[in-house]
């Protein structure tokens, strides 16, 4: 289902460690090369600078090139069908460009890629909303959202294309049933799938998966966002205002696990912010400078107590995984003994001899 070839992108993270590695003095330059050589990476993927310039000048293309084909087509009289022909004749022409890109020239999130999936998903979804009928306007911009985004999330491993299946998905399930326990149970049935996803090339997608369904069942749960959207005023929505925050930060400590804090502490404000709207106690400028002084003070604290690693906590850059290091040794090892195997061959004489008794040559 992946567009990209998975052997590319096994060597791109090797290579990648490799460089890590080396920099850090952990291997020496002949065990760098040895295995560069050995896991050669053909994917084009520059930084981020080129990136984004490629991407817009490819979108510049793609949009001009449709205004071209445009006014050849819909001179004159056009018709609505004619359009949403020409919406769907650009967006697979995009994509299939896009998969060339891929499989030809070795494009890994170049920037022309990315500009002409989207083009094309941009395309293809308009054609089908010009065809339907205003009042199931929302809920078919919402299906085709999501269909179109899980299959770039599948086919392109793309983190926007994944934020957008959740998003449309939510929609969805919102229009049919504006229930804010349903969107939690949905948002925590999301959630604990992304974690048990496994599958490595969609490891970043499962974060954002992760990070979106816990920010998602927070605001279900919200009392501002719940009193805004549906009038319900009920008092276990500050319950659920208040408590969830802690639980994340209880169970990202519990479990080292980043999202969970980073979310945790996020939704921390937000928590803050949902009280103080309801329930003023200081001028907002007072507030937020006492709010403000108050984290500086934490994080300092933090900082200096986590200077030296405690309870699996840490202030120090944590660079590799122990899996990763591992990985790497055995590539070393695997490369040293392959360099051995070929040093130490015996080229053996072309001497023949016989048993007991026997004559021949030496």
């Amino acid at each position: 289902m992946l567009a990209y070839n998975k052997t590319q992108l096994d060597n791109q993270e090797i290579i990648a460690a490799t460089e890590k590695a080396y920099k850090q003095g952990y291997i020496s330059a002949e065990e760098r090369n040895n295995i560069t050589e050995a896991h050669p990476v053909e994917l084009y993927s520059p930084n981020v600078f080129m990136r984004v310039g490629i991407f817009v000048l490819t979108m510049i293309i793609a949009i001009f090139s449709m205004g071209l084909f445009g006014l050849m087509l819909l001179s004159g009289n056009a018709s609505e069908g004619t359009f949403r022909g020409l919406l769907f004749f650009c967006g697979i022409i995009s994509y299939a460009a896009a998969e060339l890109l891929i499989k030809g020239k070795h494009h890994y999130k170049s920037g022309a890629d990315d500009a002409l999936i989207y083009f094309s998903a941009i395309c293809i979804f308009y054609g089908v909303l010009l065809g339907t009928h205003y009042e199931n306007e929302i809920r078919t911009s919402a299906l085709v959202i999501t269909i179109i985004s899980v299959y770039i999330s599948l086919r392109f491993a793309d983190m926007i294309a994944t934020a957008a299946a959740f998003g449309g998905l939510m929609w969805l399930l919102y229009s049919f049933i504006p229930n804010p326990w349903v969107i939690m149970i949905v948002s925590l049935g999301s959630y604990l799938l992304a974690v048990r996803l496994k599958y490595k090339y969609y490891a970043s997608n499962a974060l954002v998966l992760q990070s979106l369904a816990l920010l998602t069942l927070y605001a279900a749960g919200n009392y501002f966002v719940v009193r805004e959207l549906t009038g319900r005023t009920l008092s276990i929505f500050w319950v659920s205002t208040v408590l969830i925050p802690l639980i994340y930060l209880f169970l990202g400590v519990y479990k080292k696990d980043r999202t969970l804090l980073r979310i945790g502490l996020l939704l921390i404000a937000a928590m803050v912010f949902t009280i103080r709207y309801y329930h003023s106690i200081a001028p907002l400028e007072v507030a937020m400078t006492f709010a403000g002084a108050g984290m500086i003070a934490i994080a300092y604290v933090l900082l200096r107590y986590l200077k030296t690693p405690r309870h699996g906590f840490t202030s120090e850059e944590d660079d590799e995984e122990q899996t990763g290091a591992l990985q790497l040794e055995s590539l070393i090892i695997a490369q040293t003994f392959h360099k051995s195997a070929e040093s130490d061959h015996v080229n053996f004489g072309g001497g023949t001899g016989g048993g007991g008794g026997a004559s021949g040559d030496y």
